[in-house]
């Protein structure tokens, strides 16, 4: 029997070194590739956030631009309204005055008798009732401050002080005279 020659071999260990070092790199590319598409999924996902976010900006720029409109039209609004309440308060303190003042008109010629013709009349800031009338017969004149005298507590014409400014008779016999009429500050409330 033939002996088998024994079989050396040298590259044995160095073959097994080259296996762990394949499997080695074989581990390390894998992992690499699969290091490679972990970032690509990364980078993927961060792109897409950051284009989501971009969409996201222009929208709501849109929308702060409308709002921005929408606020300047407000604006103008509320400028129009702050100055239709002003003037609707203007012309309602002047409604107001100019009825207290058609009441005490209307008031003050209730007192004046038939014969006395007024000449000038006005209403001074106070509410005095600064006026001057005529007459041919004295005795209207006389009439007049009676009346006067009878409404001085009268609710209807509260007259605080009725001062005569001045007193004239013309050559024709006329007389005529000026007053000042010194209301209750209650009448203008």
């Amino acid at each position: 029997m033939k002996r088998k020659a024994p079989e050396i071999n040298f590259l044995r260990k160095q073959r097994s070194i080259l296996m762990l070092q394949s499997k080695r790199l074989y581990l390390i590319q894998t992992l690499s590739l699969m290091t490679l598409l972990a970032y690509g999924v990364v980078l993927i996902g961060v792109i897409s956030y950051s284009a989501y976010l971009g969409f996201n900006v222009k929208r709501i720029d849109k929308n702060i631009e409308s709002e921005r409109a929408a606020i300047k039209q407000l604006t103008n609004v509320r400028a129009k309204y702050l100055v239709l309440k002003e003037k609707t308060a203007a012309i309602m303190g002047v409604s107001s005055s100019l009825f207290k003042h058609q009441e005490i008109i209307e008031k003050v010629i209730s007192l004046l008798p038939d014969g006395l013709a007024v000449q000038g009349f006005s209403i001074d800031e106070n509410g005095d009732v600064v006026f001057s009338a005529s007459t041919a017969n004295p005795d209207m004149i006389d009439t007049f401050f009676e009346n006067v005298e009878r409404n001085k507590h009268d609710e209807r014409v509260p007259i605080t002080v009725a001062d005569v400014s001045s007193v004239r008779v013309d050559e024709e016999g006329k007389y005529s005279f000026g007053m000042t009429l010194t209301l209750n500050p209650k009448m203008g409330e």
